[in-house]
C-alpha cells in the first residue's frame, strides 16, 4: 500500500509539474502580447512545432514591432545629430497696423499741400542663415552618442527577439510534455480498467472477494480523475501558447513534434566564448559603454569654443518717405569662462556613468556564463536520466505482466496488480518529463550561447 501511495504521488506530482513549467514559460510574455494580425478564420486549425511557434511569435509579436519603432527614432535622432554642423536658415516676416499717421504741410513756395510722415502699416520680413565653423567637435561627439543610440536600440530588438524565440519554444514544448502525460495517463485508465473487468470476472466465480472489485474500481475512479487533469493541462499550456504567438484564444491549436536540435558542440569554456560573442544582452551592454564613452566626451567639449559664421537680410514696406533694407554679416565666438563647476561635474557624472556601465558589461558577461554553465549541466543531467528512466519503464512493464499473470492464477492480491499498474505510470511520467527536460535542456543551452532558432525577423 505505502508503493501505491507512493507512486500515486508521483503521477500526481509529474502532473503538476508539467502545468507548473508549462505555464511559467507563457506566463512571462503573457502581459506583453497583444492581437496583431489574425487569422483568416479564428476557428482555422493550425499545427505548429516548437520551432514553427518560435518563428510565428517572431512574426506577429507587437513587442517587437515596439522595438522596430525605437529603432527608427533612434535613427531619426542620429539625423538630427548631423544637422548640430549644417547651414540653417529661417524666415520671418510680419505684417502691423499703425497709427495715428503724423503728416507735414508744406510751404507755398513748396507747392503747398501736405504729406504724411509715416504709413499706416508695416510689412517686414527677415532672412537669416547660420552656418557654424567650429563646435569644439561637439557635432562629432553628438554624431557618436546617436550612433550608439541607433545600436542600443537595434540590440534591444535582439534581445527581445531572442527571449521570445526561447520562451514560445518553451511552452510548445510544455504541450508536448502535458501531451505525453495525458498519454501515460491514458493508458493507465485502460490498464486499471483491465483490471476492474478480470476482478469482476474472477469475483463472479468466486475466486476473489467482492473488496478486490470496490479496490479496482476506486482506482479506476482516480486514474480518470488524472486523465481529466493532464487533458486540462493540455489545454491550459495550449492556451498560453495561443498568446505567445498571437491567436485568438478560440482557434484550434495543436503542437507536433519536430526534429531534434543539435547540441552545441565545444568544452564549457568554448560555450562561454560563443556565447560572449553572440548573445545580443552582451551585445546591449557593450553599446551602454560605448555611449557612455561618448557622453564623456560629449561632455568635455562644453568647454571649447564655438565659432560660427551669421547673416541676416531684412526688407520692410515703404514707411512714407522711402521703402529700406538691411543686411548684417559677421562671427559668432562664444568661449564659456565661468559657469560655477556646471561643466565639470557634469564630465564627472558622466565619467561615473561609464564606469557603471563597464560593472555592468562584465555583470552582464559573467551572468551569461552562469546561464550556459547551468544548462550545460541540464544537459548532461537530462541524459543520464533518461537512460535510467528508460529501464525503469522497462522494469516497471515486465513487473505489471507478472502482477497481472499471478493475480489471474489467484496467487497474489489485487493491490499487487494496481500497485504495478501505478508504477508503470510512474515510470512512463518519469521518461517522458526525462526526454522533454533534455529537449528544453539543449534549447536553452542554444539560446544561452545566442542561438536563436528560427527564422530571423530583421528590423526594416
Amino acid at each position: 500500500m505505502w508503493l501505491r501511495m507512493d507512486n500515486a504521488r508521483i503521477v500526481a506530482g509529474t502532473l503538476v509539474l508539467a502545468i507548473a513549467l508549462c505555464l511559467a514559460a507563457g506566463a512571462q510574455l503573457a502581459a506583453q502580447e497583444g492581437s496583431a494580425e489574425r487569422p483568416a478564420s479564428e476557428n482555422a486549425a493550425i499545427e505548429l512545432t516548437p520551432l514553427e511557434a518560435a518563428r510565428m511569435a517572431l512574426e506577429r509579436n507587437l513587442d517587437l514591432q515596439a522595438q522596430e519603432e525605437a529603432i527608427a527614432e533612434a535613427r531619426a535622432q542620429l539625423q538630427q545629430a548631423f544637422s548640430m554642423g549644417r547651414l540653417t536658415a529661417s524666415l520671418q516676416g510680419s505684417v502691423m497696423r499703425m497709427g495715428p499717421v503724423t503728416s507735414m504741410t508744406l510751404p507755398p513756395q513748396m507747392g503747398g499741400g501736405s504729406i504724411e510722415m509715416g504709413a499706416d502699416h508695416d510689412e517686414r520680413a527677415t532672412l537669416s542663415l547660420t552656418q557654424p565653423l567650429y563646435t569644439g567637435k561637439r557635432a562629432e561627439h553628438t554624431i557618436g552618442v546617436a550612433r550608439q543610440g541607433v545600436d542600443m536600440a537595434a540590440s534591444g530588438y535582439d534581445v527581445a527577439s531572442h527571449k521570445l524565440a526561447l520562451a514560445a519554444q518553451e511552452t510548445a514544448y510544455g504541450v508536448l510534455r502535458a501531451q505525453q502525460l495525458a498519454g501515460v495517463a491514458e493508458a493507465r485508465v485502460k490498464a486499471v480498467t483491465e483490471h476492474v473487468k478480470v476482478a469482476q470476472a474472477m469475483q463472479k466465480e468466486g475466486l476473489v472477494a467482492e473488496f478486490d472489485v470496490v479496490q479496482a474500481q476506486t482506482e479506476l475512479a482516480g486514474a480518470q480523475g488524472d486523465l481529466i487533469a493532464a487533458r486540462t493541462a493540455i489545454e491550459q499550456v495550449t492556451a498560453a501558447l495561443r498568446n505567445i504567438v498571437n491567436l485568438p484564444q478560440t482557434s484550434q491549436l495543436t503542437v507536433r513534434d519536430g526534429p531534434s536540435l543539435p547540441e552545441p558542440e565545444g568544452t564549457l569554456s568554448e560555450l562561454i566564448e560563443t556565447a560572449w560573442e553572440q548573445r545580443p544582452e552582451v551585445r546591449v551592454a557593450e553599446a551602454a559603454v560605448r555611449l557612455a564613452q561618448a557622453n564623456v566626451r560629449l561632455a568635455a567639449v562644453d568647454l571649447k569654443p564655438m565659432v560660427g559664421l551669421t547673416g541676416q537680410y531684412t526688407r520692410n514696406n515703404a514707411t512714407g518717405i522711402s521703402g529700406s533694407y538691411s543686411w548684417q554679416i559677421g562671427i559668432i565666438v562664444k568661449q564659456p569662462l565661468l559657469d560655477g563647476g556646471v561643466k565639470s561635474a557634469k564630465v564627472r557624472a558622466a565619467q561615473a556613468k561609464l564606469h557603471a556601465a563597464e560593472l555592468r558589461l562584465a555583470s552582464a558577461k559573467e551572468q551569461v556564463a552562469l546561464e550556459v554553465h547551468q544548462h550545460f549541466l541540464s544537459v548532461d543531467e537530462a541524459t543520464k536520466k533518461i537512460e535510467t528512466a528508460g529501464q525503469g519503464v522497462t522494469e516497471a512493464r515486465e513487473r505489471q505482466r507478472m502482477a497481472q499473470l499471478r493475480y489471474r492464477e489467484g496467487l497474489t492480491p489485487s493491490i499487487e496488480v494496481i500497485d504495478a499498474d501505478t508504477a508503470l505510470a510512474a515510470a512512463q511520467a518519469r521518461l517522458a518529463n526525462a526526454q522533454y527536460d533534455r529537449a528544453l535542456a539543449v534549447a536553452r543551452l542554444r539560446s544561452a550561447t545566442g542561438t536563436v532558432d528560427a527564422e530571423e525577423v530583421e528590423p526594416e
